[in-house]
């Protein structure tokens, strides 16, 4: 949470809230035609779901269900069963196309904290770039970036959802990661100050210097986050933005966003 002098918060927070209702409510168009976009796919009835029916992951009765079942009525508690319950890399392509929407509408409805998004997306390995339309790629960019830029309006939430958490949600060839990224260096929110502030003095950057097999943090996502650390020209955009944020009157001293001044007064002493 972050503390504001009186006037300032009151228009701050009122034009937030009203940038932050019209990206939910993009995401909800898109959610819309996500849903056309991916209706030209089916299900083989004939053929297995894959997922993992033995009894612990899911079970037959769910395997029944999700396929005879209107994909946008599936109950999301048997659908999150699925997108963790993967039982190979080789889901069909028309599968995973197939419940595309489903998956990133739930995104949006947040109803369950257990969906693996990561797991989910770690699916299209057995694809290529050739197997999307440009159609496909475009609508999901767009949902990406309309996404990230919802949730990063939620400054409060800075504390439990790093940004290498959204990075790493679109780090596949799917999406432009980068492009992900560069927007989160210039959303109007205080999120990714935080973020990277917070960092800095906790020397969470310092575990992406090298690969570790055992890390979850994709390459992809582990050289920009490494870029966030080293180059000084991020250094210095987040100094800039906190001297701005201080002239409209954030004083950044509850919650997680105690780190930015901690931060600010490890600039001046030459720490950082």
């Amino acid at each position: 949470m972050i503390i504001k002098e009186s006037n300032f918060e009151d228009i701050k927070d009122q034009q937030m809230n009203t940038e932050q209702e019209q990206y939910s409510r993009k995401l909800k168009e898109l959610i819309a035609q996500g849903y056309k976009i991916f209706s030209v796919y089916s299900l083989d009835k004939t053929e297995a779901l894959d997922v993992c029916m033995c009894g612990g992951c899911s079970f037959k009765e769910d395997h029944i269900y999700l396929k005879n079942t209107p994909l946008q009525r599936i109950e999301i508690g048997i659908f999150n069963n699925y997108v963790n319950a993967a039982y190979s890399n080789q889901t069909s392509l028309c599968e995973f196309k197939y419940f595309l929407p489903l998956f990133l509408d739930s995104l949006v409805q947040g109803t369950n904290n257990f969906l693996s998004e990561n797991y989910f997306f770690q699916r299209i390995s057995a694809y290529s770039l050739g197997d999307w339309t440009i159609g496909e790629l475009a609508f999901l960019q767009q949902f990406a970036e309309t996404y990230i830029h919802y949730h990063l309006y939620q400054e409060e939430n800075a504390e439990f959802k790093y940004i290498e958490n959204f990075l790493d949600m679109f780090q596949s060839y799917l999406f432009d990661t980068e492009k992900l990224s560069n927007l989160c260096l210039n959303h109007p929110s205080a999120y990714s100050l935080i973020d990277y502030a917070t960092q800095k003095v906790n020397s969470g950057y310092d575990e992406y210097e090298q690969a570790d097999e055992l890390s979850l943090t994709s390459e992809r996502v582990r050289k920009i986050l490494l870029q966030w650390k080293n180059d000084q020209s991020i250094r210095q955009h987040f100094i800039d933005c906190y001297n701005a944020f201080k002239h409209q009157g954030y004083t950044f001293n509850q919650g997680n966003a105690n780190w930015v001044r901690k931060w600010i007064e490890g600039i001046e002493r030459g720490i950082y």
